[in-house]
């Protein structure tokens, strides 16, 4: 009891020193709220056991109001700080790939800069777009795996590991693949095949020997001019987006002395791109360095992952570093955050760190520009929101504000009495195939199809009068169409009846010549030269 007396001030007193250091640093790490994806996939699905649900992927709307997070068995869970309360209780979940049960990882989630869509990139070869209420809207088509040359493919051939939302513009995705390619794709054109929708460029990534090789992460610049992927082969490349290229303007090669890139992030500012690889150590590059184009600004070492997803964050002013570890099988710590100075170079060691807990890791981060909020997904389906009240805006402290609703008795009391395995009720015109296509509908348009009586289903109304022209006839006149169409069907021959049956029905009973039992000859011709030959038979 005494030593964990001892510990529990030890823990406190860090604590404190980390609020003291935090707020010199101006750092909105004093306050915490957790989001709970886990709880929202039991009450969907009692068959879902939430044991081992990863999230894997994180993404927060430019205004800062909605967050999604993808799980490992291909789930997004969302959740509306403006229409939540300190519960943190998420309103909706949704299936990726439309099948209920299917289970390919979410690998990247990315909004757009206004927020009204967002892309969901699974392990798959097609991405899918849907609005920001989960709503289905188009899904990127598949190339031919049989193609050797990427460029004359219309998507991707094997499994997507990114994908981002064009900085500025809001029609424009890029997502990054194992086959090799980088890809961009319009929305605003539409380049369709089969209702699927078509590439518009390719980048194809090769290592140093020239050679092709998997992409394994893909990032915008944040002036959206460029990008940059990292390979397998360990390779940092930057592309221009303004021509299109069989070579990367900077590039460099065996970047984490060959082990694979995870993860690139820009600063807010473009001057920095950290690179997380295999070799549990992160890299801070400046991109307009006199090596290349880039050249290594810092590099910080002790920082493990264990998931493929894992990334950094940049603070709102560039300054800050903050990085997500693992939480390792010999090691009692849980997950930890960290913080690093980027004006301190010199120094790789954190000047702020602490647990997210003892057996948890961060998977995915994010430090939002107008919230000021530090995001931090975890596998045991946890996010966690640190803010400030004296730094931080809205989102986290709309919802803490809010005192949790409780139940009152009649709800306690269904529950008590709901069966042990119930499942969703889905209203069925709430399902999307009831759902009609609002997007880029102008009103004249909307006015023309409800005149339409097809589009409509308009039932086609009486008529009153005996006779009508235009191909529109008289409800009575149908009726008697109907009838007699199908007193013929009876008399109509059917298949398999022999013809020459059914012509010599017709001559049943009736003689058509007079002298038709007349016999011209008793003998045929053989028959007499036969008894010619022989008149001794005869």
């Amino acid at each position: 009891s005494d030593s964990k007396l001892a510990s529990d001030k030890q823990n406190l007193s860090s604590s404190k020193k980390a609020i003291e250091v935090a707020t010199v640093r101006e750092l909105p790490v004093s306050h915490m709220a957790q989001l709970n994806a886990c709880r929202l996939i039991e009450d969907m699905d009692s068959n879902v056991s939430s044991r081992g649900v990863v999230l894997s992927a994180l993404s927060i709307d430019p205004s800062g109001a909605r967050v999604i997070a993808g799980t490992n068995n291909g789930k997004v869970v969302f959740w509306d700080f403006g229409g939540m309360d300190s519960g943190h209780r998420s309103f909706r979940t949704i299936d990726v790939d439309g099948e209920v049960g299917h289970q390919s990882p979410l690998v990247a989630l990315s909004h757009s800069n206004s927020g009204d869509r967002f892309i969901a990139a699974t392990a798959s070869a097609q991405p899918r777009i849907f609005d920001r209420d989960g709503n289905f809207l188009i899904e990127f088509d598949k190339g031919d795996v049989y193609v050797v040359d990427m460029a004359r493919t219309s998507g991707h051939t094997a499994s997507v590991t990114g994908a981002q939302w064009h900085p500025l513009e809001r029609h424009i995705v890029i997502t990054s693949s194992i086959d090799g390619s980088v890809r961009t794709w319009d929305l605003e054109q539409r380049k369709l095949h089969f209702g699927k929708l078509r590439c518009d460029k390719v980048y194809r990534c090769k290592n140093e020997k020239g050679q092709r090789t998997q992409t394994l992460t893909v990032t915008y610049h944040p002036n959206g001019r460029s990008f940059a992927c990292g390979t397998l082969c360990g390779s940092i490349q930057l592309w221009s987006c303004e021509r299109l290229s069989n070579r990367p303007e900077k590039s460099v090669y065996n970047a984490h002395d060959g082990n694979k890139i995870l993860s690139l992030t820009f600063s807010i500012d473009g001057k920095y791109l950290a690179s997380r690889a295999e070799d549990n150590k992160v890299k801070v590059w400046r991109v307009n360095g006199k090596c290349n184009g880039i050249s290594c600004f810092a590099t910080y070492n002790n920082v493990p992952s264990n998931h493929e997803t894992s990334n950094v964050a940049f603070s709102p002013d560039g300054n800050v570093l903050c990085i997500g570890t693992s939480k390792m099988q010999d090691s009692k710590s849980g997950g930890m955050v960290k913080f690093y100075d980027l004006l301190e170079s010199g120094n790789s060691e954190p000047f702020l760190q602490f647990c997210v807990g003892d057996n948890d890791s961060v998977v995915r981060m994010s430090w939002h520009l107008k919230l000021n909020q530090l995001f931090c997904t975890l596998s045991s389906g946890r996010v966690l929101v640190y803010y400030d009240p004296n730094m931080s805006f809205k989102g986290a402290l709309l919802s803490t504000s809010k005192m949790e609703r409780k139940k009152n008795a009649l709800e306690v009391l269904l529950e008590s009495r709901a069966l042990p395995n119930w499942k969703q009720v889905i209203t069925p015109h709430a399902l999307p195939i009831f759902q009609t296509q609002t997007e880029g509908v102008t009103k004249r348009q909307r006015e023309r199809d409800l005149k339409d009586p097809i589009k409509t289903k308009r039932p086609i109304p009486p008529s009153h009068s005996k006779i009508e022209t235009g191909g529109r006839n008289s409800s009575s006149y149908n009726f008697t169409q109907f009838v007699v169409k199908m007193q013929g069907d009876k008399n109509r021959n059917v298949a398999g009846v022999d013809p020459r049956e059914a012509l010599f029905k017709y001559n049943e009973g009736k003689q058509y010549d007079d002298q038709s039992s007349k016999v011209l000859a008793e003998k045929t011709v053989e028959q007499e030269m036969e008894e010619q030959e022989n008149p001794k038979d005869s």
